[in-house]
């Protein structure tokens, strides 16, 4: 599938216990196109999301599957071609912006930031213009006042 997300019998499990804690999810998402992940808590949403950056949480390990951005394999990456990946083709966001966001610093710089290391073609106006396109994107406003709070003043 080209322009999107495909997922292939992916399941991740416990290291120490081998204990399955995902098993066997597949999906695609096509360019443009939203999922929502939805469940009881503990059920392995984050789990599945962080394994579509090429992640685990610590103790865990995808154990089977294949998970593929643009046609191209997300797993089994070395360390730098993840992170060059991550931000760029794909990004988890947790819903506790304290836990995805440095708390020290304003909501504007954090999204600059970003910009600057995954996208280091892009000019302060072509910067300022895809932060203010994204934001309108998750329904969030681009005021200057907005970029200017920090992320415990986010509701």
């Amino acid at each position: 599938m080209a322009g999107g997300i495909e997922v292939k019998g992916l399941s991740v499990s416990l290291a120490k216990t081998r204990t399955e804690i995902v098993q066997d999810v597949s999906f695609s998402v096509v360019r443009g196109e939203v999922l929502g992940l939805v469940g009881e808590s503990g059920c392995g949403k984050t789990t599945v999301a962080l394994a579509v950056c090429g992640g685990t949480r610590a103790g865990a390990r995808i154990t089977a599957g294949e998970v593929t951005i643009d046609s191209r394999p997300m797993l089994g990456l070395d360390p730098v071609a993840l992170r060059t990946r991550r931000g760029r083709d794909v990004a988890y966001v947790s819903q506790d912006p304290a836990a995805a966001l440095n708390p020290s610093l304003r909501i504007g710089r954090q999204l600059s930031e970003m910009l600057e290391v995954h996208a280091p073609e892009l000019r302060s106006e072509a910067i300022h213009e895809t932060i203010c396109e994204t934001l309108a994107d998750v329904r969030l406003p681009s005021y200057p006042e907005f970029l200017r709070r920090y992320p415990h003043q986010l509701s």
